[in-house]
Formats: C-alpha cells, sequence, structure tokens
C-alpha cells in the first residue's frame, strides 16, 4: 500500500527544490522567451504549493502540469542551435522538479497520483 503524501512531505519537497536556483535567462530568443514561460508558471506552481503549505486549498485542476511548455522545451532542446538546446535542456531540468512537485500536492489532496 502506498503512503499517503502529507503536508510535512510536501514541505520538505518545496524546501528542497527551492535550494536550486531558478535558471539564468538565456543569450538565444527563442529560449529566452521559454524562459520567461517557465518563470510565469514556477510563479503559478509555488503560489499552489504556498496555499497548500499553509493549510489551504488549491483546485486539482491548478496542479496540472503545462504540456504545451514541455513539448516546446523538448522540441527546442532537440534544435541544432547549440545554445538555446543546453538552455532548454536546463529548463526541462527545472520543469521535471516542479512537476514532481505537482505529483506530490496532487497525492496529497486526493491521494492518488493523477495526471503529469
Amino acid at each position: 500500500m502506498q503512503k499517503h503524501t502529507t503536508r510535512d512531505d510536501l514541505t520538505r519537497a518545496v524546501e528542497a527544490f527551492m535550494q536550486s536556483p531558478f535558471p539564468e535567462r538565456s543569450a538565444d530568443d527563442e529560449a529566452d522567451q521559454l524562459h520567461a514561460d517557465l518563470l510565469l508558471f514556477d510563479s503559478a506552481i509555488g503560489d499552489a504549493m504556498m496555499t497548500l503549505m499553509h493549510g489551504g486549498r488549491v483546485p486539482r485542476e491548478d496542479l496540472n502540469s503545462d504540456p504545451e511548455l514541455r513539448q516546446r522545451l523538448e522540441r527546442l532542446a532537440a534544435s541544432e542551435n547549440a545554445v538555446a538546446a543546453a538552455d532548454a535542456q536546463i529548463y526541462l531540468e527545472y520543469l521535471n522538479g516542479l512537476e514532481q512537485l505537482l505529483v506530490l500536492a496532487r497525492e496529497m489532496i486526493g491521494g492518488k497520483r493523477g495526471k503529469r
């Protein structure tokens, strides 16, 4: 039987994630736009995590990933533009961390994994 995620579990995960700095901007225009989009997504997820950590409620639909952002980052990470590809890979790694927090948050409020 899988252990239910608690608020303390989520708090520990958020605190650990926050030890990693937000990625730097890119010298590439397309990657830099994705950086801005990642920043907006990070802010929304941060707000949701803080609400949950302090005992508030967040609608489950506010805990979904951003598949379009992921797809755009994956496409750029596979491009031949070395600078953009390297930066997009860094942004993808950061997005992976955000998505792990989302999984924990969904487990906490619903007791199950939910969709990524």
